[in-house]
C-alpha cells in the first residue's frame, strides 16, 4: 500500500511536469513544442548515426567489444554522478513542490519514496540521453542479442551508481542533521557530492589505462566499476543478474529508511546583511538574486569548482563561476511579485535589463576577487581570463533565457530540466554544424553575434508576452440567464421586466 501512495505521487508531480511546464511559456505554442523536440531528437539521431559509422567501419571482434563495454561502464558512472548532481540540486530548491506533497495524506516514508522515484526518471532521462549513441548503435550492428551486454554495461551501473550517492547522501543529511551546520546542510551536501564527482573524473585516466593494459595483453580486466561485466563473463547473466537485484533492492530499502523528515522553508530568502554603503545602492531585483538560496547554493560550488581549478589547472580557473548563473534559472519566475507591485517597470527592456544588471551584480562580486586570487597562482590566468567573462556573460543571457521560456513556477524541478535540455541540443546542433562546415573565425564570431542578439529578442519577446498576459487576461462574455430565470427574478422584485441588480447612483440624490 506505500508503494502505491508513493507511485501516486510520482504520477502526481509527474502530470504537474506535463501540464506546468510542457504547456507554458515557449512550449505553450505547437510549433515551439515541436521545435523542441526536434531539438533533442535530431542530435542524438546524429550522435547514433555517427558512432554507428565508426563502429562499423573497426569490424571489431568478441574482446573489442568487451573493452568498448566496459569503457561505457566506466563513462556511465561519471554520467550517472553529474545527472545525480544536478538533480539533487534542482530538488533541494523545489520548495514549492514539495508544499503540494503536504496537502496529502501521505507519511515521510511514501514522500520520500515518491519524490526518489521522480529523481530517479529524471537521473534516467539524462543517462538515457548520454548513451543513447552506444545503445542505438550496437543494437543496430548486433541485433537485440547485445541487450544483455547493454544492461550489465549501462543500465545496471547506472542504476547502482543512483543508489550508492543516495545512500551516502542521506547518510550525510543524518549527519549533519545532528550537528549545528544543519542550516547549511543542502549547499554542504551539495558540495561533497561534488567532491565526489571529482575525485572519480581524477581517477578516469588510471583506470582507463588499467582496461586497456588488460586488453592489449589478452586478460579480463577487474576493475570494481566494470564488476558486473566480470561476473557475468565469469559466473553467467543469471548470477550477475540476481547479484544486482540484491544489491539494489537492499541499498533501496537502507536510502528510504534514511531519509530524513521533509520540511518546507519559511522563506527562499537567506537572511543576509546588505547594507554596506555600496551594496546600499542596489535595487530589490539585486537584492533578490543575492539573498536567494540559489544563488547561494551556486556559489558554493562556484567556488568548489574554482578552488579545484586552481589547484589543477585543467582550464582556466575563472570559468568555475559560470555556476553562478544557476540562480537565473528561477530568477524570472520568483521576481513576479515585485512585477506585480505599483510602479514596478512596465517595458519589457526595462524588466530584462534589470535581470541582467543583477547578474553582472553577482558575478562583480565573485570574479573580481577571484581573478586577483587566480593570478596569484597563475600569472597567466590572468591574461587568459576575458575569454571566460565572456563565457560567464553568455551564460548568463542563455539561462535568462531559459528562465523566461520555461518559467520555473513553485521551484518546479522540472522545467529547468527540460530548459537546459534544449539549451544544450541547440548548442550541441550549432557546435556539430560548426565543426562540419568548418566555417572561417569572422563568420563564426559574425553568427554568434546574430545569435546573442537574437536570443535577447527572444528573451525581451518572452517577457512581453507574459506580461501582456498578466495584465491582460482575456475574460469571456458574461453568460446569459435562461428567460426562465429572468421571468422569476422579475416577478421577485415585483416587476414586470428584467432590471439589472445594480443601478448607476446620481450626483442629484447625493
Amino acid at each position: 500500500m506505500r508503494l502505491l501512495h508513493s507511485v501516486t505521487l510520482a504520477r502526481m508531480l509527474l502530470r504537474y511536469f506535463a501540464r506546468r511546464v510542457l504547456h507554458i511559456g515557449a512550449l505553450r505554442s505547437g510549433f515551439a513544442t515541436f521545435l523542441a523536440g526536434a531539438g533533442v531528437v535530431v542530435p542524438i539521431a546524429i550522435f547514433v548515426g555517427a558512432v554507428y559509422i565508426f563502429l562499423d567501419s573497426l569490424s571489431m571482434d568478441d574482446e573489442a567489444w568487451s573493452l568498448l563495454f566496459t569503457m561505457a561502464a566506466i563513462a556511465v558512472v561519471l554520467w550517472a554522478q553529474i545527472a545525480f548532481l544536478i538533480v539533487k540540486t534542482l530538488f533541494s530548491n523545489a520548495q514549492g513542490m514539495l508544499a503540494l506533497s503536504f496537502r496529502l495524506p501521505l507519511t515521510n516514508r511514501e514522500r520520500a519514496a515518491g519524490f526518489l522515484i521522480c529523481e530517479a526518471a529524471m537521473i534516467a532521462a539524462v543517462t538515457g540521453i548520454l548513451s543513447a549513441g552506444l545503445v542505438g548503435a550496437s543494437i543496430l550492428l548486433r541485433g537485440p542479442a547485445v541487450v544483455p551486454r547493454l544492461l550489465e554495461a549501462i543500465v545496471f551501473p547506472a542504476v547502482l551508481t543512483y543508489l550508492v550517492l543516495g545512500v551516502v547522501y542521506q547518510l550525510m543529511a543524518a549527519a549533519l542533521a545532528r550537528l549545528p551546520l544543519r542550516r547549511i546542510g543542502g549547499p554542504v551536501m551539495i558540495v561533497a557530492m561534488f567532491a565526489l564527482l571529482l575525485g572519480y573524473a581524477t581517477q578516469l585516466g588510471s583506470i582507463t589505462s588499467q582496461v586497456s593494459r588488460a586488453y592489449l595483453d589478452h586478460t579480463d580486466p577487474l576493475v570494481w566499476v566494470g564488476i558486473l561485466g566480470w561476473l557475468s563473463r565469469s559466473d553467467g547473466f543469471a548470477v550477475m543478474l540476481g547479484a544486482f537485484l540484491t544489491i539494489a533492492g537492499a541499498l533501496t530499502v537502507i536510502m528510504i529508511r534514511l531519509t530524513p523528515h521533509q520540511h518546507v522553508n519559511a522563506s527562499r530568502y537567506l537572511n543576509c546583511s546588505l547594507e554596506l554603503r555600496v551594496l546600499g545602492r542596489l535595487n530589490p531585483y539585486d537584492r533578490a538574486l543575492i539573498r536567494s538560496a540559489q544563488t547561494w547554493l551556486a556559489a558554493w560550488v562556484a567556488l568548489a569548482t574554482f578552488t579545484f581549478l586552481c589547484i589543477n589547472p585543467v582550464v582556466n580557473p575563472l570559468w568555475g563561476f559560470v555556476v553562478l548563473t544557476v540562480g537565473g534559472f528561477y530568477q524570472f519566475a520568483a521576481t513576479l511579485p515585485l512585477r506585480m507591485m505599483v510602479g514596478g517597470p512596465a517595458s519589457p527592456w526595462a524588466i530584462y535589463g534589470r535581470l541582467i544588471k543583477a547578474h553582472i551584480v553577482v558575478f562583480a562580486i565573485f570574479l573580481v576577487p577571484g581573478t586577483i586570487i587566480a593570478g596569484l597562482v597563475n600569472i597567466d590566468h590572468v591574461v587568459e581570463s576575458p575569454l571566460p567573462i565572456v563565457g560567464c556573460v553568455g551564460s548568463v543571457l542563455l539561462v535568462q533565457w531559459v528562465g523566461v521560456a520555461f518559467p520555473a513556477e513553485d521551484d518546479n524541478p522540472f522545467s529547468v530540466l527540460v530548459g537546459r535540455t534544449v539549451a544544450i541540443a541547440v548548442l550541441g546542433t550549432v557546435g556539430i554544424t560548426v565543426a562540419v562546415l568548418r566555417l572561417p573565425l569572422t563568420v563564426i564570431v559574425v553568427g554568434a553575434v546574430l545569435v546573442v542578439c537574437a536570443l535577447v529578442r527572444n528573451t525581451v519577446e518572452g517577457i512581453r508576452v507574459d506580461e501582456s498576459r498578466r495584465r491582460h487576461e482575456e475574460i469571456g462574455p458574461p453568460r446569459r440567464r435562461p428567460h426562465w430565470f429572468r421571468r422569476v427574478d422579475a416577478a421577485d422584485r415585483g416587476r414586470d421586466s428584467v432590471v439589472p441588480d445594480a443601478q448607476p447612483v446620481s450626483r442629484a440624490a447625493d
